[in-house]
């Protein structure tokens, strides 16, 4: 199925181009195998958050204007990140 997966377009975020980058089917394809898991399975489950599409924006922003990366409001410090 590899011959039917092609790069996604780009998506329009108000005044951003966002740039998705992985690939994907729009066809159907079977899958090779099935695994059965669960949350306790991912060793990084306590880092991790939910997706906002406000912080997203912020980061695109800062990115084309060439700024540095906003500041993270879920870590305690977020200077001692850079």
């Amino acid at each position: 199925p590899r011959a039917t997966f092609v790069p996604q377009e780009p998506k329009q975020v108000d005044a951003a181009q966002v740039h998705i980058a992985q690939l994907a089917s729009p066809v159907a394809v079977q899958p090779l195998a099935k695994l059965t898991v669960t949350p306790q399975d991912f060793p990084f489950l306590a880092d991790i958050r939910g997706h906002d599409d406000q912080r997203m924006e912020a980061y695109v922003a800062a990115m084309q204007r060439g700024d540095p990366w906003p500041d993270d409001p879920h870590v305690a410090n977020p200077s001692s990140n850079r």
